[in-house]
């Protein structure tokens, strides 16, 4: 809880230990949210943002 749920990585370990492409964002102020989710607003939902990590193979 330190970091609101984030690392403090340039960019975050997925599967087997691997660097993702970006950081894990914090989880601070997701409610309040206006735009999109990710740094880059590429999901405009959270119905689909949910589904981009598992079809990353970096991180699933």
């Amino acid at each position: 809880q330190e970091f609101a749920f984030a690392d403090t990585a340039r960019f975050s370990r997925g599967l087997d230990g691997l660097p993702t492409l970006r950081n894990s964002m914090a989880a601070f102020n997701t409610a309040f949210h206006v735009g999109g989710f990710f740094w880059d607003l590429r999901a405009p939902t959270l119905e689909e943002q949910v589904l981009m990590p598992i079809q990353d193979v970096r991180e699933m």
